[in-house]
């Protein structure tokens, strides 16, 4: 029984590792490896029972790490199942709902990025996204627009794309408080 309780917080301990190791093989752009550490970080924390938010956010990371080497349907499974657990403990689920959209953009399936795009966007304007991150707001509108293009959905986009340079207008030495996930610039090194 002893050890059975003491498993718990050693796999906590094991996946915070892991993650960590994730965190420091992304900042020297070794996706291949920071992906194979969140996978692992995802292992030892549903051995130790994870809070959800924490599984979330792995799976995230890991999600944006598969896109970067180009393994599509583990990019995909990843983003989808943080969005998942996200929506179950109210978490920020448009991130994931972003990060699908970009992937599905990058990757030309223009269909499946309007969607998450506009789910997002109703997301980002109940929490006025414009007033927190307006440059990140103004990139987020850039790339809505261009998957509503690309659908032929030009009237809808036109209002994004004018929204989108107002904002840059106004913030003209603003700057994004978010990185955009490189998708699919790593391809082969995994």
């Amino acid at each position: 029984m002893a050890l059975a309780a003491c498993a718990v917080p050693l796999e906590r301990y094991e996946a915070g590792r892991y993650a960590d190791a994730a965190i420091a093989a992304r900042s020297a752009g070794n996706y291949a490896l920071a992906r194979s550490n969140w996978a692992k970080a995802i292992a030892h924390a549903q051995l130790g029972a994870g809070r959800t938010r924490e599984l979330a956010i792995a799976y995230y990371e890991y999600g944006r790490s598969s896109g970067i080497i180009c393994d599509w349907d583990e990019a995909n499974r990843g983003l989808q199942r943080s969005l998942e657990l996200d929506r179950s403990v109210n978490g920020p689920v448009h991130m994931s709902l972003i990060e699908l959209a970009r992937m599905n953009l990058d990757r030309g399936h223009y269909e499946a990025a309007r969607g998450y795009f506009e789910q997002a966007n109703d997301l980002y304007e109940a929490m006025s996204a414009e007033t927190r991150d307006p440059i990140g707001y103004a990139q987020f509108l850039d790339e809505y627009s261009l998957a509503l293009d690309r659908t032929g959905a030009h009237d809808k986009a036109a209002p994004f794309r004018a929204r989108a340079q107002q904002l840059r207008a106004t913030f003209p030495k603003g700057e994004s408080h978010s990185e955009r996930t490189p998708y699919g610039t790593q391809c082969g090194t995994s």
